[in-house]
């Protein structure tokens, strides 16, 4: 099946199960590790489900480490599904919800083909999505490249100050400012990697999921955020002058 044409999602089968008023179940992947569809991926109602948050949630908590290997998790299940010849067409962090107590990832909405998207899904939402809303692999990249700048930077592709001016940033691709500095130089910079993901033409941006994440590997792989750093130093500075000020007293108490 190709993926440039309207896809049925509620015709969609995993091992032949029907997605459909259902959810995509992804375990969460290790870092050095593959996805493996039989053993990664279910289907299955949203029933025995531990405490759940979603991405936005998750971003609010600064778990950011978390969200880079759920958003790691989601991509290469995303890849497998296209690879079935099947797309999502509303990847967001509202849609996306974390099961902290069984370390699993759940992505319903898969029956909800041709509806506009809710005024949520907006500011991560591809042109073609107001157009002939024909969703295919290049929507859910577009979506997953505005869920990596979210991840990264807290800040999101489309703005606008009410739904009218959000819906022309979209129609005409309107993003973020900092997307489009042409002083980018450094290869691996998120401006450049997620840009590509973000591109009108849907051939222009990465032709599957894994390119995207191969482009974005040096970014998952980064140092600690300054405020975790910021952290690190100052546990380490009150740990020093504890020990010095240790260190004094046993002098002060041998020398007296």
């Amino acid at each position: 099946m190709s993926l440039n044409k309207i896809v049925e999602k509620s015709n969609i089968l995993l091992d032949g199960v029907l997605l459909e008023g259902r959810v995509l179940v992804i375990d969460l992947i290790k870092d050095s590790q593959d996805l493996d569809p039989h053993a990664d991926l279910h289907v299955a109602p949203l029933v025995g489900a531990g405490k759940l948050a979603s991405l936005s949630d998750l971003k609010k908590s600064n778990k950011i480490a978390l969200l880079r290997r759920i958003w790691r998790s989601v991509c290469l299940a995303m890849h497998y599904i296209h690879g079935l010849g099947y797309a999502h067409g509303s990847l967001t962090p509202d849609s996306i919800v974390w099961d902290s107590e069984n370390r699993r990832i759940f992505i319903p909405e898969w029956d909800s083909s041709g509806i506009e998207p809710d005024l949520k899904a907006l500011p991560f939402c591809p042109p073609e999505l107001l157009g002939d809303k024909k969703i295919s692999g290049a929507t859910d990249i577009y979506f997953l490249a505005a869920l990596l700048f979210f991840i990264e930077t807290g800040e999101i592709v489309h703005q606008g100050d009410n739904e009218n001016s959000l819906k022309n940033s979209i129609q005409n691709n309107i993003i973020h400012p900092i997307l489009n500095t042409e002083d980018a130089k450094n290869h691996d910079n998120i401006c450049r990697v997620v840009s590509k993901g973000l591109k009108t033409p849907q051939p222009d941006r990465y032709s599957a999921v894994v390119e995207l994440l191969e482009a974005s590997e040096s970014l998952l792989k980064s140092p600690p955020p300054r405020e975790l750093w910021y952290d690190i130093s100052t546990a380490l500075t009150t740990y020093m002058v504890i020990v010095g000020i240790f260190l004094w007293f046993l002098v002060w108490m041998f020398s007296s």
